[in-house]
């Protein structure tokens, strides 16, 4: 696994952890990145309301450098979460030129399905949505991975 990646989101592996403390620790931090996300999507769309319900801040670029500063924002925090990690993992299985970051966030996916298994009540109750339909995307991004690497062997 890529160190800047091992190190910055080793602590979602507390989802895991045999203590309590920790697991509820972990998804206190999970929960404030999940705020963080919103709060700059909120702020992005206050500005194209602002813009008149436009994302060409040309004529006021001032608006425009404070929506990026908030799609960054947005970025960044959904980058720290399980769910942008998970995210990232999906969006390599469908690349074929992608199998190096595949690799980095597979340990990732496999975490959201470990998690289901050791603490389903947690699991579900953590999720703002199902958390089915992220199980089943993970699921299905290991499926096509392995049978481009199947394709990929007979070629």
């Amino acid at each position: 696994m890529h160190w800047i990646h091992e190190r910055r989101l080793r602590w979602l592996f507390d989802f895991i952890d045999p203590d309590p403390a920790r697991r509820r620790a972990a998804r206190l931090r999970h929960d404030r990145y999940i705020a963080e996300e919103w709060e700059a999507v909120q702020r992005q769309n206050s500005l194209w309301w602002s813009n008149g319900q436009s994302y060409d801040f040309s004529a006021a670029p001032a608006l425009g450098a404070e929506f990026d500063r908030h799609l960054a924002a947005q970025c960044a925090a959904r980058d720290n979460t399980l769910y942008g990690v998970m995210g990232r993992f999906e969006d390599a299985s469908w690349r074929a030129d992608e199998s190096a970051t595949f690799e980095l966030f597979a340990p990732y996916a496999v975490l959201f399905l470990r998690w289901e298994a050791a603490y389903p009540v947690e699991w579900r109750e953590a999720s703002s949505s199902s958390p089915w339909g992220a199980k089943q995307q993970i699921l299905r991004s290991f499926t096509r991975a392995a049978c481009r690497r199947r394709i990929a062997r007979t070629s």
